[in-house]
């Protein structure tokens, strides 16, 4: 009979966390100071970080500890570009505008638009392109306008025929607003 030696099953996320408890508190108190956030805090983003990274780690390429050392440097780096990301992302419109006498005392939200205002010069624009489409329109031949209108204001189904003066149409009208 031959002996086989027993095979040893990797420990689990949750095992090696419990099990590297010491080692992950000094890591949680070491990045806590350097980012300026609550100790527990840094602890949770470790042990996140760690869940999130699991299917990274092979036993055969190194030991926990070594993983560690990679993966947790790499949390608190995406913490900071999360952070760096929500102070220069919150930033209040009513904040100065400028440091100096210069800016009037007006503020960020003075340079923002109104989105729900009508942009003036884009309503003059869409005014003037449709009254000059509606005058091409009518220096078209009574076929071509007649389909253009079933077509564009009545939202009438066109029959084969119909469609080929379309076409003919459409291309009158771009040559005559060009």
């Amino acid at each position: 009979m031959v002996a086989t030696a027993p095979t040893i099953e990797p420990l689990t996320a949750a095992a090696q966390i419990e099990k590297w408890h010491g080692l992950l508190l000094r890591f949680a108190g070491k990045y806590a100071r350097r980012y300026q956030i609550d100790p527990d805090e840094a602890y949770q983003w470790i042990v996140l970080h760690i869940l999130e990274q699991w299917d990274t780690y092979a036993p055969s390429r190194g030991a926990f500890t070594t993983w560690l050392h990679v993966v947790v440097p790499n949390a608190f780096r995406d913490l900071k570009r999360q952070i760096t990301m929500r102070s220069v992302l919150c930033v209040s419109l009513s904040a100065p505008a400028g440091a100096g006498s210069r800016d009037g005392g007006r503020t960020l939200g003075d340079f923002v638009p109104d989105l729900s205002l009508p942009d003036v010069g884009d309503e003059v624009a869409d005014r003037t392109s449709r009254e000059e489409v509606r005058a091409a329109i009518t220096r078209l031949a009574d076929p071509e306008r007649t389909v253009i209108e079933k077509r564009f204001f009545r939202d009438e189904k066109l029959s084969p025929r119909d469609r080929g003066i379309l076409a003919g149409a459409m291309a009158s009208l771009s040559a005559m607003l060009a």
